[in-house]
């Protein structure tokens, strides 16, 4: 996440980084001590679009449309084809969905996307 470059700022500044600080350090990527920052990640722009990343597969859901998206990152990196309507990738869809959901609770995102996607 862009918001990482504030706490790592702080780590190189040598300051605390305070406990509202939701983001992390990119230090430990950097110096190898990790090798992933977050699980995965969460995007929002407005009422128009809800995003998320994980496992190397990204979900785009525009709500408004309404209409998903899925690509697989590392085959189509360009994002070329869309699998939101294969059906062998019916699980992936099903599971970045959830995921989306949950990260959506968690970051007190409240529009409702949950009637988008038929589980």
């Amino acid at each position: 996440y862009l918001q990482d470059i504030m706490p790592s700022t702080l780590e190189l500044a040598g300051i605390e980084i305070p406990d509202h600080v939701e983001f992390n350090s990119l230090f430990p990527l950097i110096e190898g001590k990790e090798s992933v920052q977050y699980d995965a990640i969460y995007g929002a722009y407005m009422d128009m679009q809800r995003m998320v990343i994980k496992d190397g597969y990204k979900l785009i859901l525009y709500p408004r449309v309404p209409v998903a998206r899925l690509y697989n990152l590392k085959d189509d990196p360009d994002e070329m084809q869309d699998l939101a309507t294969d059906p062998s990738s019916r699980h992936i869809l099903e599971g970045l969905f959830s995921t989306l959901l949950g990260l959506q609770k968690e970051t007190g995102d409240t529009l409702d996307i949950k009637g988008l996607y038929d589980n």
